[in-house]
């Protein structure tokens, strides 16, 4: 039974594999060398919508309220300069905004994901039914989610089309 640590608690790694699912090996080689900070180009382009395919809705959610209180001060900011400029600059706080916060997730990506495994982890520890009902519990509550992303990309298109 090979053991890693993560954010202090030690857990089996073929747990860790069962929650994570796909690309596993990057992941538990990142985190056995302690590498929670390491920029990730995937995490960055998707950002949110990496996430959910995660299946860390709450942190989803978070970032993307993060996001839009990130375009408050920005856009007033956006407003000053155009007022003294005479241009329209109201696009560019959305632009900065989502720059701005999906460089973070690209860097700090792999940690939020290693806190969210752990703690989800942690959970269905507690939750524990004997080995085998446990490996069905990790299979069930782990891994990723295809069919919300496709959704999410229907009513993405269909929301852009009926606002054009």
């Amino acid at each position: 039974m090979e053991m890693m640590s993560l954010f202090g608690h030690d857990v089996e790694a073929q747990h860790v594999k069962m929650l994570v699912f796909d690309i596993t090996i990057v992941y538990i080689q990142l985190w056995k060398k302690g590498k929670m900070v390491k920029f990730n180009l995937v995490t960055c382009i998707f950002g949110v919508t990496w996430m959910v395919y995660r299946k860390m809705y709450v942190e989803a959610l978070l970032f993307t309220l993060l996001t839009y209180i990130a375009v408050v001060p920005l856009a007033f900011l956006a407003g000053i300069i155009s007022y003294f400029l005479k241009m329209d600059l109201s696009f560019v706080p959305i632009i900065w905004a989502y720059l701005f916060t999906w460089v973070i997730l690209g860097f700090f990506g792999k940690y939020i994901y290693a806190k969210h495994i752990t703690r989800k982890l942690r959970k269905l520890l507690d939750k524990h039914e004997g080995e085998e009902g446990f490996s069905k519990l990790l299979y069930k509550k782990g891994g990723t989610t295809h069919p919300l992303i496709i959704f999410g990309y229907v009513v993405f298109i269909v929301a852009i089309n009926s606002v054009f």
